[in-house]
């Protein structure tokens, strides 16, 4: 293609990328006024009341606690009130610092279909923007390690302490945010580290010179690094002695933490055949991301600081290395789900610098197709997952907003007091709702076996086994002459009411 017409494409995709920035920014917006408040966006609000001094040092021993993003939110309320959206808008917020730094890191674009797919596997994953619309930690560290990886970026292109420092700060801030992160801290000082070393080597000064050389470039993220370490060690010692890292896989590195990403990125609950597949497909490319990371390195005579493959590929492998390393040491489970999404823009970190190699290369025409067909499977996948009413996982509580603004409807027809006792799995986003509204009327009480026992005006119930909470018993709610008044297909959920006495004729 002749110089101007690849120019002339390259504006146009960028034009495209930004148009289908705000496309999504608007889709997290209207998502986060829409969603219905999710179990632990509710127990996140528990500790927001507390102090900022109590926030950061998880005076309660509760993982839960995310505490930038409790910092932030208990800022927003203060600011622009008491009100759900408010809650979730830094998150929102994130969401528009993160696409930026998507296009920061992709544009210009010097090779088109790389920077396509890794627009795509940044940003059209529907697991992903999910907590974009939540009061949750996960938004805020996905963009700021966003910002890392722009800043990682930049220092490669002009050497110096500056970039270094500040892509080590964005991953500290991420880290509080959600201390999962703290991987691709540690990854990145390694990185940081060797580019250190390797700079004082190739200039070949003495010791003392070549020292504080390091220390200008590495010094800054290692003070950042150690003292984030050693703020939160005595922290994590403590929330591991209370058992609060208990959610995660205890298999394999591939199987629990790849396995989940491949399955959620499918936004799906199960696996099956074709989560394998993307496994395997992942699995290809980590393979062929690996080669292209040793062909740079060897190409730009072993300097690392050339070899932009070499240096995202390592990002992406010590971050993996770290998760494998602790849990054969400290018995600590591999990380899954939402707790392993840092790892989605490492790997389109990666993708994006091998794939620039890819394109120039012999294959250059099936690199370009396959990487052509990679952006527009996502976008496919992505549409097809795309919905206003519920997050994959917290869909049994896509309808509690619902039924509390029903019971509000029913409250202002009777003026009377209402008691409603519901499955366990409603019980934090009900709450939240009754403070929230200040429904100082409505009693509510959780069960966890069974409703015989249980007087009740309402009564809320799953339909369907989540692996926790009592189901649906439509005999049982017969003979007691319960009336369905709602059934709720999303969330597989009923809320009935009582129109007889327990034990009535």
């Amino acid at each position: 293609m002749p110089a101007d017409g690849a120019s002339r494409a390259s504006r146009l995709a960028g034009a495209a990328l930004i148009l289908a920035s705000l496309a999504l920014l608007a889709y997290t917006a209207t998502r986060a006024a829409t969603l219905s408040f999710t179990y632990d966006e509710a127990w996140t609000m528990t500790s927001v009341d507390e102090s900022l001094w109590d926030i950061l040092r998880f005076r309660r021993d509760d993982i839960n606690n995310h505490p930038l993003n409790s910092i932030l939110v208990k800022v927003a309320r203060k600011l622009l009130g008491a009100h759900t959206y408010v809650y979730r808008l830094p998150n929102v917020a994130a969401h528009a610092v993160y696409l930026a730094a998507s296009l920061l890191l992709l544009l210009p674009a010097r090779a088109l279909l790389p920077s396509l797919a890794a627009f795509a596997l940044l940003n059209l994953n529907p697991f992903v923007l999910d907590f974009f619309s939540l009061a949750r930690g996960y938004g805020l560290a996905l963009a700021l390690t966003m910002v890392a990886l722009v800043c990682l970026k930049r220092a490669l292109e002009r050497p110096g302490g500056w970039w270094e420092t500040t892509a080590a700060a964005a991953l500290a801030l991420a880290t509080l945010a959600n201390l999962a992160f703290l991987h691709a801290l540690s990854a990145l000082q390694a990185v940081i580290l060797l580019l250190a070393l390797e700079e004082a080597a190739r200039r070949g000064e003495g010791v003392a010179l070549g020292l504080r050389r390091i220390l200008a470039r590495a010094g800054g993220p290692l003070v950042i690094s150690l003292g984030l370490v050693a703020g939160l060690a005595p922290i994590m010692e403590r929330l591991q002695a209370k058992k609060q890292f208990y959610f995660g896989g205890v298999d394999s590195f591939w199987g629990d933490t790849v396995g989940s990403l491949a399955r959620t990125l499918l936004y799906r609950e199960e696996g099956g055949p074709l989560a394998g597949v993307l496994t395997l497909a992942i699995a290809i490319l980590v393979a062929a991301l690996a080669v292209t990371a040793f062909i740079s390195w060897r190409r730009h005579g072993l300097v690392l600081a050339r070899s932009e493959p070499m240096v995202f590929f390592l990002l992406l492998a010590l971050s993996a290395l770290t998760t494998t390393a602790l849990h054969h040491l400290l018995g600590t489970r591999f990380l899954l789900e939402r707790t392993a999404l840092l790892f989605v823009p490492l790997f389109a970190a990666a993708v994006l610098a091998a794939g620039r190699e890819w394109v120039a290369g012999r294959w250059r025409g099936p690199v370009r197709a396959g990487l052509a067909a990679l952006a527009l499977l996502l976008a496919v996948n992505t549409a097809r997952a795309a919905n206003l009413r519920w997050t994959l996982s917290w869909r049994y509580v896509a309808d509690v907003r619902d039924v509390m603004l029903l019971l509000q409807e029913e409250h202002s027809r009777s003026g009377e007091p209402a008691r409603l006792v519901m499955s366990w799995p409603f019980k934090m986003p009900v709450y939240y709702y009754a403070r929230q509204w200040g429904l100082d009327w409505l009693e509510v009480e959780v069960f966890e076996y069974g409703p015989e026992k249980h007087d009740y005006d309402y009564f809320y119930v799953l339909g369907k086994d989540y692996e926790f909470g009592y189901t649906f018993n439509r005999p049982f709610f017969d003979a007691r002459r319960d009336q369905i008044i709602r059934t709720y297909p999303i969330s597989e959920s009923y809320l009935l009411r009582r129109d007889a006495p327990p034990g009535g004729a």
